[in-house]
Order: structure tokens, then sequence, then C-alpha cells
């Protein structure tokens, strides 16, 4: 199937999209041999996470979860990304390792994206110390402020970041002075 024919059904990604795993998403929509090696993909990444025994499970969770979003190019809601999300952010929210991760942050906020009043999800974040010395998850929360006109209540979040000495705080800095002009 053609990208150019399929334009407005395909989710755009901040990460941007891979255009050849594209193409073979597109593809399974009406090739069955293109669907059932996306199923195979699929499953190995899967027997991945139930089998790794290294130090850093989250790395499979990632590669699965990155899978998804490449693969299935309607915001993953076909392949249920929002519960492969909430499975891993519950596996990983007790493991001391990760509070402070990047990528923990980052796969909060792909979770928080679908909801409606991500707010609540923010603070609880926050209240439970998890992300707060990390600058992605100020400015994720500080952007959502800014979607929502709430200048004043962004303002707040950056600086709140600043104060927690987030990060690498010249992201925040940058993404803070960005947001003042």
């Amino acid at each position: 199937m053609n990208i150019q024919n399929s334009k407005e059904n395909i989710q755009p990604l901040a990460t941007g999209r891979n255009a050849e795993r594209l193409e073979t998403a597109l593809d399974a929509e009406t090739n069955l041999e293109s669907r059932e090696e996306i199923e195979r993909q699929r499953k190995a990444l899967e027997n991945a996470i139930k089998n790794y025994e290294g130090d850093d499970p989250l790395e499979s969770w990632l590669e699965y979860i990155h899978f998804i979003e490449q693969t299935f190019p309607k915001s993953g809601k076909e392949a249920k990304l929002d519960e492969i999300l909430k499975k891993c952010l519950v596996k990983f929210e007790k493991k001391a390792q990760y509070d402070q991760d990047p990528r923990f942050v980052r796969i909060f906020t792909k979770f928080i994206d679908s909801k409606k009043d991500p707010t609540r999800y923010y603070e609880k974040m926050y209240n439970s110390g998890k992300g707060s010395r990390v600058s992605e998850f100020y400015i994720a929360w500080a952007f959502y402020y800014d979607f929502i006109d709430n200048f004043e209540k962004a303002g707040k979040i950056y600086q709140k970041g600043l104060d927690a000495r987030a990060e690498p705080v010249e992201q925040l800095k940058e993404a803070y002075t960005r947001f003042q002009f």
C-alpha cells in the first residue's frame, strides 16, 4: 500500500516514523503474509520481555513499545499501546532504579498523552518523587499547561523543575526560555 494514499490514517510521532516499517504496516492491512510477519515479530518481543534475565529489563519493554508505535500507524490503538504502557508502568513503578530514569519518564508521558486530564497523573507522579530530577518530566507537564493556555501554572511547573535541579538542566532552561517568548 502506498504511504501517500494513507497519510490521513497515520498518526505522527514526535520521534518520526521508519518508512520501511510503515510500508510493511500499511501492507499488512491487506496482505496476510505481512500481517503474519508483524505478529511473529510482536511475539518475539513479548517473549524477550518474559524471558529477560539481565539487569535492565526496561530496555526490552522500550523495544516493544517502539515496535508498536512504528508498526501500528493509527497511534497504536489497534495494538493496545495504552494497555502496554500501563503494564510497563505498573511493572516498574516500585523499582527504585527507575525512579529518575528518563526512559521511565518518557513511557509515563506517552501513557498520559491519551488521557483527557493528565493533571492528576502528573501530580501523582510528582508526589511520589518519581521523575522529580528529570527535566523531561517538568517539560512535558508544563507543556500540557501551556497547551490549555494556563501559562501561570506552566511557569510554576518549570520553576519546580529548576528548584529540583532536574537534569539535564540546560534542556529545562532552554524549554523555559522558549515558553517565556
